[in-house]
């Protein structure tokens, strides 16, 4: 039998091999991809076909290939379990999670399928596809925090890594002098202990010194960090906001 292994070219089809408590890798990673980033598993052959432009397609790459990474890291500390069956058909059996300590995972999930008698080689010609179990893929993928819509600072963010990096020290360099057990109660969110600092529109206004008008119109005309929705309240991440002055303060002071 036949198989079209050009990479990403699976993805276009919409059945789902059966395997009884297992669903295949390309229907899987197309799960992902669609709730944590927005984009239809049919999206990712057009995407990576198209040439590199420092744009929102390259952004839309690299934020696949970091859904790719930590899909990978789960295979690989057992939080999710992965099989492998003889193209065509057969039996199935366990993918050694040794088999995912690999520099370069993009190839399989670009194919669904890999060779085992030559499993660290990206480019060996395909036998087996390759299976997740479903149980453990639906707990998992129910446990990820919610990426939401991307922002423009967001893709600005993929898209630059200098600027990337600059922040992440800010962002270090912050902590290292207010610890989070300083933080007063009035800082501290409903989540606390689980994600970053979220803050109110009016703790926003106070701290930025802007108007409400103006922090949404910034949102769209400038970067400003995207409000964080829970039920009815808009929250921000108040680190996010603290980095955002300092980049407007250090191009003042350019």
């Amino acid at each position: 039998m036949a198989f079209n292994f050009k990479p990403w070219s699976p993805y276009e089809e919409r059945s789902n091999a059966h395997s009884v408590g297992r669903v295949t890798l390309v229907w899987a990673f197309g799960q992902l991809v669609e709730a944590m980033l927005g984009l239809m598993s049919y999206e990712l052959p057009t995407i990576f076909g198209q040439p590199e432009d420092e744009g929102p397609n390259d952004a839309a790459r690299d934020l696949i290939r970091l859904q790719c990474d930590d899909m990978t890291k789960a295979f690989v500390h057992g939080r999710l379990t992965s099989f492998m069956r003889p193209l065509g058909g057969g039996e199935v059996q366990p993918i050694l999670t040794d088999w995912w300590e690999i520099d370069e995972p993009l190839p399989r999930f670009a194919t669904g399928a890999f060779d085992p008698e030559h499993w660290t080689e990206p480019n060996a010609v395909p036998t087996h596809r390759i299976l997740v179990g479903a149980e453990s893929f639906d707990r998992w993928l129910a446990a990820l925090p919610e990426l939401g819509p991307l922002t423009a600072r967001q893709i600005e963010m993929v898209t630059e890594p200098k600027l990337r990096a600059a922040r992440a020290v800010s962002r270090q360099a912050q902590l290292a002098v207010e610890p989070a057990d300083q933080k007063t109660p009035s800082e501290r969110s409903d989540l606390a202990g689980v994600g970053p600092p979220l803050i109110s529109i009016e703790a926003v206004c106070e701290m930025t010194g802007m108007a409400t008008s103006t922090i949404y119109k910034r949102i769209d005309d400038d970067g400003f960090p995207q409000q964080i929705k829970l039920g009815s309240r808009s929250l921000w991440d108040k680190e996010e906001v603290a980095a955002w002055l300092r980049e407007k303060a250090a191009l003042r002071g350019n």
